[in-house]
């Protein structure tokens, strides 16, 4: 089993293959050493001291499963090549051969706003530099004119909050394009929504508008997060064997069962944490 990506999904799937040990050897391709727990960034901008707890070891992870530490194989790269049979690694060149192929790279935010660094990004990073970026994130912020939170989704909203809270020298705009932020929300979400932020006077809210990078300006930001529009990190299955398997957005043609279609071998697509089983 080749594993493509390091995040909660990839990980957890190679903790679950190890519970049922049967000869299988699982090879996860990352460049990191760590699990970055994404979900948490906003609080570690916000109270930098924090974002140590962004980052588990992966060893470590692998260490606590009685079998995972021996079946599991960590390649330090990322994927520039799958045929249907191995995947080829970017920096090293080496090729992974599989029997079942798992596609755990989730997604990234646009290229162009400080967004991207919400998610520990896909090139080789430590997880000391992880935390070192998010505290220099949190100084950005701290000294800026203002910031911009674009999208008023569950993470642009914990974002415009967290940062409102803890910085309430710093003007704080969170732009959405529906008519209201918490739009669509049941009605004891947004009251909770527009209590908590009552207590946030430097947070206020830009309606109607779908808000970009060039927006910044006209709106006194120095520091932007695009928190809209994420986009399927599969770029590197676009030259492969599986570029039939992508749609016009990039995202992966599955069926009901995750596997992906148009392909007549085992292969798994993108799998949501919480929802593996292993047969």
């Amino acid at each position: 089993v080749v594993i493509v990506g390091g995040g909660c999904a990839a990980v957890h799937m190679c903790e679950e293959l190890a519970k049922h040990p049967h000869n299988i050897k699982v090879t996860m391709i990352c460049p990191n050493d760590h699990l970055d727990i994404a979900w948490a960034s906003p609080r570690a901008i916000a109270r930098p001291e924090t974002a140590n707890r962004n980052v588990i070891p992966l060893h470590k992870i692998f260490q606590r499963s009685k079998h995972a530490h021996d079946m599991v194989t960590h390649v330090h790269d990322t994927v520039a090549w799958v045929t249907e049979t191995y995947v080829e690694t970017a920096m090293s060149c080496e090729r992974h051969e599989y029997d079942v192929l798992v596609i755990g790279t989730g997604a990234i935010y646009a290229e162009g706003s400080e967004a991207k660094r919400l998610k520990s990004n896909h090139s080789s990073i430590s997880g000391a530099d992880r935390v070192k970026e998010l505290r220099e994130l949190a100084e950005r912020v701290k000294g800026s004119r203002g910031v911009m939170v674009v999208g008023a989704g569950p993470t642009g909203i914990e974002l415009a909050a967290e940062l409102g809270a803890a910085y309430p020298h710093v003007p704080i705009k969170l732009v959405t394009n529906k008519y209201e932020v918490g739009a669509g929300m049941p009605k004891p979400v947004k009251a909770a929504l527009q209590a908590a932020f009552q207590s946030r006077p430097n947070v206020s809210f830009v309606t109607g508008e779908r808000g970009s990078i060039l927006d910044s300006k006209r709106h006194g930001c120095d520091v932007v997060f695009m928190c809209a529009g994420m986009e399927p990190n599969t770029s590197f299955l676009g030259g492969g064997v599986l570029k039939a398997s992508l749609d016009e957005k990039g995202f992966i043609k599955t069926g009901a069962t995750s596997r992906v279609l148009v392909r007549s071998y085992y292969q798994f697509a993108y799998v949501e944490y919480g929802q593996l089983q292993v047969d």
